[in-house]
């Protein structure tokens, strides 16, 4: 293929595309279905935004598809008339399913599978027959139930304005959220406002109930199981409207659920509740005692069991390296790296015979040479091999040297993990005096964007730095201290990195590093804020 660096959000398309069997070659196998209402809801919301879009679009080479939520093109609007017989060709009409088990990666089908606006270039598309469109899709979400209505995409034949293609779609997308908003019976509207008023004092799961309507916090979602869901929807089916709140006793105790449940009926919403459900930190300590490792290494144990040729993909600092050998413990480990020659790779991969594995480690990071050495070698050979890669710059001529693909969690997603992983460190570090309840809190709200490898470099400086008494807040970097609440973007990055030096410089004293930076203490509490970091 021509891409020499594969997106991140399209590599994970290819791998689940990949493990369902559908071929590169293949032609495009979108159903044609018969008997589907054209007029139903979404699309009378959307046509007379799509129309407008429509008519500012008819002499180029664009194309705008409106798919429902069964991922089945209900609208399309065809500029130029080649536009029309090349969508004719990959069944790109009403009435079609597109899927990406059918048709592959498309700013359509991968959509639905990420919820996020996706472009989709030439050949980033999985089947060749869509190399020659170039699309961006975006989600239609309904502003009160939170479900996923549709994608609206638009597709052209050229890959000029990819940035006025995505400002188009969002903003046409917009409009027919809010046209979804206002077709909305008022019922949904009063309780929409009560659910968010709820939400807004409740750290634990809220749900609320309408006739055809269930709408959820993050809360409720991690912690309510869909047969505790289904009780509630039950037990709160059969109550008479009250005025005034009331508890409500559960017979059961499903994962998310307690004894009983605070009902907040809704004021002009017969039929419609507000449940709040107590208990929820009990449930909250379960589901954390889980874990993200504990289904990965399951995963990791299935390649030591079967021997599969895998490839290890993380951000840096994950232990991508420390897991593949954990994969061939016991084993002697072969290892080919960046600093490898190609002739003695290639003697590496003959010399490597069944009691051994052979590491090809930091894949992504190969000069073109020995990367197609060692492709080249490995497909001529049968020798068992895990590789480790990042996610960036990763080839696409490499990846199928590595059928089988796992993707490491990074730390930040893994938070409840942390002490744990820390009690494990500092015992690897001969460090018995422990950490105090104050520096534990520390490490589990830093976001750890040097993932395991950080974590490791902070708690070795601390050990050192405590020199025998227990760890504390004190012996930890300032950093940490001042860290965000989610990930931050490119620009948000060089913002905070400004921020945390000035912070670091001044001690925390806000009104001297407003005075630093020349800016009112007020933007600097509104900046503070707006990066997720502690104000």
């Amino acid at each position: 293929m021509g891409i020499e660096v594969v997106r991140a959000e399209i590599l994970h398309s290819w791998n689940r595309i990949e493990s369902t069997g559908l071929s590169r070659d293949a032609e495009v196998r979108a159903t044609v279905n018969d008997g589907i209402d054209f007029s139903g809801f979404l699309a009378r919301a959307a046509e007379p935004v799509i129309e407008d879009l429509a008519h500012q679009l008819r002499e180029t080479d664009c194309a705008l598809l409106l798919a429902d939520r069964n991922q089945r093109i209900i609208t399309r609007r065809c500029g130029e008339r080649r536009v029309a017989r090349e969508l004719d060709r990959v069944f790109a009409v009403p009435g079609a399913t597109y899927s990406e088990e059918n048709t592959g990666t498309n700013a359509l089908s991968t959509v639905f599978e990420t919820r996020t606006g996706v472009f989709v270039s030439g050949e980033e598309h999985y089947l060749a027959q869509l190399h020659g469109f170039n699309c961006y899709g975006h989600p239609i979400v309904h502003p009160i139930t939170g479900v996923m209505e549709g994608v609206l995409d638009i597709t052209g034949l050229s890959s000029e304005s990819k940035s006025l293609m995505r400002a188009l779609i969002v903003s046409t997308a917009r409009a027919i959220e809010g046209r979804l908003l206002l077709a909305s019976p008022s019922s949904h509207i009063r309780l929409l406002g009560a659910y968010q008023a709820r939400v807004a004092r409740s750290k634990g799961p809220v749900i609320a109930f309408g006739r055809d309507v269930t709408l959820m916090n993050d809360a409720a979602t991690q912690q309510v199981e869909e047969e505790s869901l289904l009780e509630l929807r039950s037990v709160f089916s059969s109550l008479e409207q009250s005025e005034r709140e009331h508890i409500v006793p559960l017979q059961s105790r499903g994962r998310g659920l307690g004894p009983s449940a605070l009902v907040i009926p809704v004021d002009g919403a017969p039929g419609s509740f507000v449940v709040e459900i107590p208990g929820w930190e009990q449930a909250r300590r379960r589901s954390r005692t889980e874990g993200v490792s504990g289904r990965f290494d399951l995963e990791l144990k299935r390649i030591r069991e079967r021997k599969l040729r895998a490839l290890l993909m993380g951000e840096p600092g994950t232990g991508r390296t420390t897991k593949a050998r954990q994969i061939g413990e016991g084993k002697r480990i072969a290892s080919i790296s960046p600093a490898t020659n190609p002739p003695e790779a290639l003697k590496l991969i003959a010399e490597t015979d069944d009691s051994t594995l052979l590491l090809v480690d930091d894949f992504d990071r190969y000069d073109p040479k020995l990367a197609e050495v060692v492709a080249r070698g490995l497909g001529q050979s049968s020798v068992w091999a895990v590789g480790t890669a990042g996610f960036e710059g990763l080839q696409t001529a490499r990846l199928a040297t590595f059928p089988t693909r796992v993707e490491l969690p990074p730390l930040r997603g893994r938070m409840q993990e942390i002490p744990n992983l820390a009690r494990s460190i500092l015992q690897g570090l001969s460090q018995e005096s422990g950490m105090t309840a104050a520096a534990l809190h520390r490490l589990t709200n830093y976001s750890w964007p040097g993932n395991i490898t950080e974590l490791r470099a902070v708690l070795h400086n601390a050990v050192q730095t405590a020199d025998g008494d227990t760890i504390d807040v004190r012996h930890l970097p300032a950093s940490l201290a001042w860290s965000t609440s989610h990930p931050l973007g490119p620009l948000e990055q060089a913002e905070h990195k400004v921020l945390l030096l000035s912070l670091e410089r001044h001690q925390g004293n806000k009104s001297r590093v407003a005075e630093d930076l020349g800016i009112s203490r007020s933007t600097l509490y509104r900046r503070l804020r707006g990066l997720g970091m502690p104000g």
